[in-house]
């Protein structure tokens, strides 16, 4: 359906006339907006390459485009002329349209939930989807749409909206994981980054007024930091920033001692720090054990060892004279008839008595255990 040279989206077609209304007000000032003159701005820098400069993004960001361009260079009015003519549009922009489109946009959502004739699914398609590529599950996409945007729909009705549009899902996550290399926060260095400028402004932070959550919250970036580098040394400057060459080069030592050490020391040092045990005594025990040999810990390894098991010294024993041999011992134990038989009174007694201390002892061992 197009209204005015609009096109609407099929999801609006069944909704009321105020919110078609809105719905062509909001896009046309869109329109309007992209084309306007004010829009876009030209900078060339001094070898020449010219960029243009999306005056409707923020005043921050424009800023960083027109110095990345031009910098360095020695024409410093150039670049703060374009960056104050970059605000002047930015705020006429906002004025004129920007500021429009965000009041018609939330009005347009209060109208779009109350509205039961139209479906949110199908109008806020592309954003639902992005959601859902970028790994968001279910419920928080639910929550989104009910408490963020103020749509009023239910868990299946979303469940059975994300099945039906699964290939296109699928292939946004595809793009997505493939994606993520080029984030800052992907590469240990980064990462780094991102911390050393959180522990400079929460020291500085500190520095102005002494708190506990301010002191818990350094803490908690130095710990972090040092679970990246994957160490227990974290490496400052002398004001306190942490040093990220020092630190990130030092976790590259690590790495490259650890890919030169043999592959049995480094099982065998996992294994004893997860048991508590000495390394070296785990070492020394396999290079003396019956299979020193063959196991990695006495030379080297070619793979034509003749490996001498235990099996084959079992299979190699003569069982029949074994046999014969137990069957002897067991007559010469069963042949032992002789019973001692006590005639004088007095050593009976003596007999008796040191019968009955150990087995008081013995009760009182007893006892002793299970308590």
């Amino acid at each position: 359906m197009i209204i005015d040279g609009i096109l609407l989206p099929t999801a609006l077609e069944n909704a009321s006339a105020e919110t078609k209304e809105m719905w062509v007000t909001r896009e046309k000032l869109k329109q309007e907006m992209d084309t306007h003159p004010e829009r876009r701005m030209l900078i060339t820098n001094d070898r020449g390459e010219d960029l243009f400069i999306d005056c409707k993004s923020s005043i921050t960001v424009m800023k960083k485009s027109i110095e990345k361009h031009c910098l360095p260079t020695e024409n410093i009015e150039y670049v703060e002329v374009m960056i104050e003519k970059g605000k002047q549009k930015r705020t006429f922009l906002q004025k004129t349209y920007i500021a429009k489109i965000s009041f018609l946009s939330r009005t347009l959502s209060d109208a779009i939930g109350v509205d039961k004739s139209v479906n949110i699914l199908d109008l806020k398609e592309l954003e639902i989807v992005e959601m859902l590529g970028k790994f968001y599950t279910i419920e928080e996409v639910f929550k989104t749409i009910r408490e963020d945007w103020g749509y009023d729909i239910l868990m299946p009705q979303l469940m059975r909206w994300a099945s039906k549009h699964k290939d296109v899902i699928e292939k946004k996550r595809a793009d997505y994981i493939l994606r993520n290399k080029d984030f800052r926060i992907a590469t240990e260095t980064g990462r780094l980054e991102v911390l050393n400028s959180q522990l400079f402004y929460w020291q500085q932070q500190f520095d102005k007024k002494h708190t506990e959550s301010q002191t818990n919250l350094i803490m908690k970036i130095l710990e972090q930091a040092r679970r990246e580098v994957k160490g227990t040394e974290l490496h400052l400057t002398v004001d306190g920033k942490i040093d990220i060459n020092a630190t990130v080069h030092a976790a590259g030592n690590v790495v490259d001692i650890s890919r030169k050490l043999p592959i049995n020391m480094l099982i065998i040092g996992m294994v004893a720090a997860k048991t508590g045990q000495n390394p070296l005594v785990l070492m020394t025990q396999l290079a003396s054990s019956y299979y020193a040999n063959v196991n990695g810990f006495n030379g080297n390894i070619t793979g034509q060892e003749e490996i001498n098991s235990p099996v084959s010294l079992i299979k190699s024993y003569n069982w029949d004279e074994l046999r014969e041999k137990n069957k002897q011992q067991q007559e010469v134990r069963n042949n032992i008839h002789d019973i001692v038989e006590i005639v004088d009174n007095e050593e009976k007694t003596q007999a008796r008595y040191s019968k009955d201390k150990l087995l008081k002892s013995l009760k009182k061992l007893e006892d002793k255990i299970n308590k």
